[in-house]
C-alpha cells in the first residue's frame, strides 16, 4: 500500500511522461478526493487515467 506521498510521485511520474503539467494545489485537492483509491496500485493507476481524460 502506497502513502499520500508515494501516490502523489507515482501520479506526477505518470502525468510527465505523458507531457501533462498539473496545478500542485488543485492536484492535492483532487487526490485528497480520491480517498483510498490512490493508496491501491491498481486504483491509483486508474486513477491517473481518469484524471488525464477530465483535462484533455
Amino acid at each position: 500500500m502506497a502513502t499520500y506521498e508515494e501516490a502523489y510521485e507515482s501520479f506526477t511520474t505518470e502525468m510527465n511522461k505523458i507531457g501533462m503539467h498539473h496545478h500542485e494545489e488543485l492536484y492535492h485537492e483532487i487526490l485528497k478526493s480520491l480517498g483510498e483509491s490512490i493508496h491501491d496500485r491498481d486504483a491509483n493507476l486508474v486513477a491517473c487515467v481518469v484524471l488525464q481524460l477530465k483535462w484533455n
